[in-house]
C-alpha cells in the first residue's frame, strides 16, 4: 500500500467475506474500517460480504 499515495490514491476499498475471520481481523489491525455489509450467495453458500476502507 506504500505506493498508493504516490500514485494519487487517497483511499483503498476491499470486500472480504465475513467467513474469513482471520483476514477481517488482519485488515482491522492494519487500520481498515468496515463501511457496510450485505447478504449474498456465492458458490452455493449464504455469506455476508463486508466492505471496508482505509484512508491513506
Amino acid at each position: 500500500m506504500d505506493f498508493a499515495p504516490d500514485a494519487g490514491y487517497w483511499a483503498i476499498r476491499h470486500w472480504p467475506h465475513e467467513s474469513r475471520a482471520v483476514t477481517c481481523a488482519l485488515y482491522r489491525t492494519s487500520g481498515w474500517v468496515g463501511t457496510a455489509a450485505t447478504a449474498m450467495c456465492s458458490f452455493g453458500f449464504d455469506l455476508a460480504e463486508q466492505f471496508g476502507e482505509v484512508t491513506l
